[in-house]
């Protein structure tokens, strides 16, 4: 099917019914990759609305829904000369059904698959790639468990609620960018249902499973040229988890485990002094959360990701000027702080932009 891509990824979940038995729910690094650096400004907008969850509902696509988003421009600057497309997503599940179309198996029986997604932006069919030298699997999707996707409840090895989550990431030509764009997602999964039929319950027909994914937003970028300023784009996923419980850290993962470092290789040229960076947080709405720029001790911010401009994609322009070094710079995205009242708290790490001028 045109423009359409699997794409693997692993949701860490938002509540805590959706804590599992065990996590590996600590910060991975390599999640977050230097798609582009140089000479220019960078420009982001996310779409409307945010939440919306898709269903699929056959192998051909028919009635597969759609979600459609706005992103709206202020104006298309005249240096504009790229542009960036972001899908944000989470909870990719395959949810089981009986004959009559009625769940019969509870939410910890679902288990986790890649979700197919189709998008269109201005109606045209956009391809999704990544950075080079990465791939989806490893560099722009999370988990608690990603050996454990595709596994049902009755195999060795499954984990519940072990749901993905990720970003899909599409160039647009700059042509077909306007003020007014529109964009929509759509689930195309076909239906699922157990390997072996025998081990659910009686009545069970394996055609009925229906494929769940929810998009947590969209956004755009733009690259405009400016001899004065430098950029880098940062993008992948990267999902962290943290809970005190009990007087203790669930599963014994504390917030200096919870720590996702984003770095800016390169010099900064002399007289480049002033730098504002742009970060893109799915769900980082559930809890305390900081954020870092070099230095661990002399220069944070706490609470960047509170529901800004939603509660499910939270974004941040943040003035890193007075941490800015003269190469090699780095920021760190904290999920908790210590603080034993936090609660659940979840976060998910998209994007870093990073200009200086």
């Amino acid at each position: 099917m045109k423009g359409t891509i699997y794409i693997l990824c692993i949701i860490a979940l938002i509540s805590a019914m959706a804590v599992p038995a065990t996590a590996d729910y600590v910060a991975e690094h390599k999640k977050m990759n230097i798609y582009e650096q140089g000479a220019g400004d960078l420009v982001y907008t996310c779409g409307t609305p945010y939440y919306q969850c898709l269903w699929g509902y056959d192998s051909e696509g028919s009635n597969a829904e759609t979600a459609t988003y706005n992103i709206d421009l202020s104006s298309l600057p005249d240096n504009a000369v790229e542009a960036r497309l972001y899908v944000y997503w989470t909870w990719s599940l395959v949810h089981m059904y009986d004959k009559q179309g009625v769940t019969y198996l509870s939410s910890y029986k679902d288990y986790a698959v890649y979700p197919e997604l189709e998008v269109e932006f201005n109606d045209e069919t956009v391809s999704f790639d990544y950075a080079d030298g990465t791939n989806w699997i490893e560099h722009y999707t999370d988990s608690k468990n990603i050996a454990a996707v595709g596994l049902e409840h009755f195999e060795p090895g499954y984990q519940s609620y072990n749901f993905p989550s990720g970003t899909n990431c599409a160039m647009i030509l700059i042509e077909d960018v306007s003020t007014s764009n529109v964009v929509n997602v759509t689930n195309v999964y076909p239906n699922q249902g157990p390997v072996d039929a025998t081990n659910c319950p009686s009545g069970y027909d394996p055609s009925t499973g229906r494929a769940k994914v929810c998009i947590q937003g969209v956004g755009l970028l733009l690259t405009l040229e400016d001899d004065d300023k430098m950029y880098w784009i940062s993008e992948g996923n990267d999902m962290t988890y943290t809970k005190w419980k009990n007087d203790a850290w669930t599963y014994g993962i504390t917030p200096e485990m919870t720590i996702t470092k984003v770095k800016f290789p390169g010099a900064i040229p002399s007289g480049m002094d002033t730098a504002t960076l742009t970060s893109v947080v799915p769900a980082g709405n559930l809890g305390y959360n900081r954020l870092y720029f070099n230095a661990l001790s002399e220069y944070w911010w706490d609470g960047l990701w509170n529901s800004v401009p939603d509660k499910n994609l939270a974004v941040n322009e943040t003035d890193v000027s007075a941490a800015l070094r003269s190469q090699n710079n780095m920021a760190r995205f904290q999920n908790g702080l210590e603080n034993p009242n936090n609660g659940d708290l979840q976060m998910n790490v998209a994007n870093a932009f990073l200009v200086v001028e």
